[in-house]
């Protein structure tokens, strides 16, 4: 079962959305599986990508594609709240930073540290342990999950979402041997189970059950069949969001964190607020993604592997 790149975008605009519509605390519940998502589409990504070219020029793409927009987006914002804000030099040098575990201008950054992690392990296992590398995904969760647990605050809840980079990894690895879409029922049943577990809960946080949903929700989408996502209305609009998924995540956090706190002293109405905040993320996450896909990005010469 390949998941087809038209599914993954798809995906991805969901998962964005997820965790948007969560920060202004609607439906707070579902951004953890947005996140999960996202981990397991990045480890499934990356070991297609790798099992064909093998790992020429691993670092330089990841700086191409993930780095370099994160400086862009980090340094103009420091630049605009320096102005404005009264945040420290050291806030300042750790939101720029990818060693950015407890930012106090942007949170949200917390993903782009923990994707580094992942993206270290993965890097060292296909590098240096090449006999026996499914066996090394499935103890690198345990190994990210002691790194990470006492280094990121409990509140970015680091826990729920250990597994999901390599076991998408795994699954990229094994998914051809699934030769046909997973049953009807056995969806049906995978989605009762995530309501249930989801509802149940609601009020308890960072508990198996919450585990359980978030786990039962990504299986779920993940083994969706494709046709679901190749036609309508939403799956256009869903492939166009997924498309900046990751621009979009890049500003919606300090646009929320910090661009809401400034509007709130004129716009006291959310319901005004928020699809302001919305728009203007969306614009500037389409510039963002005009800027990196243009030649100027392209043309940086990285004399790195």
């Amino acid at each position: 079962m390949i998941i087809s790149r038209n599914k993954s975008t798809i995906l991805k605009g969901l998962a964005i959305l997820s965790v948007f519509i969560s920060h202004y605390g609607i439906l707070s519940q579902v951004a953890a599986t947005g996140v999960a998502v996202f981990l397991f589409l990045s480890g499934y990504g990356l070991e297609k990508s790798t099992s064909k070219n093998g790992l020429d020029s691993f670092w330089k793409k990841r700086i191409r594609s993930v780095y370099i927009p994160y400086w862009i987006v980090t340094i103009t914002f420091t630049i605009l709240l320096a102005l404005t804000s009264n945040f420290s030099l050291y806030d300042y040098i750790k939101y720029i930073s990818i060693i950015n575990f407890d930012s106090k201008i942007d949170p949200t950054m917390w993903y782009v540290t923990y994707l580094t992690l992942c993206y270290f392990i993965f890097y060292i296992i296909n590098k240096h342990i090449k006999n026996n590398i499914p066996f090394a995904y499935l103890i690198s969760p345990f190994i990210l999950l002691l790194v990470t647990q006492p280094s990121f605050g409990s509140s970015y809840g680091v826990i729920l979402y250990f597994p999901y980079f390599f076991f998408g990894a795994l699954f990229a690895r094994y998914s051809a041997l699934i030769k046909k879409d997973i049953p009807s029922k056995a969806v049906f049943t995978l989605v009762i189970l995530t309501i249930l577990t989801m509802y149940f809960s609601i009020t308890h946080v960072y508990t198996p059950t919450y585990f359980m949903s978030i786990l039962l929700s990504t299986i779920t989408l993940i083994l969706l069949p494709d046709k679901l996502f190749n036609k309508g209305f939403i799956s256009s609009k869903m492939l166009k969001i997924g498309n900046i998924s990751y621009e979009l995540y890049l500003i919606e956090g300090v646009m929320i964190m910090t661009i809401n706190g400034s509007l709130m002293k004129y716009i006291h109405e959310g319901y005004i607020r928020i699809p302001i905040i919305f728009i203007s993320t969306i614009i500037l996450s389409l510039i963002l993604k005009k800027i990196i896909d243009s030649s100027i990005i392209n043309k940086i010469k990285l004399n790195i592997n």
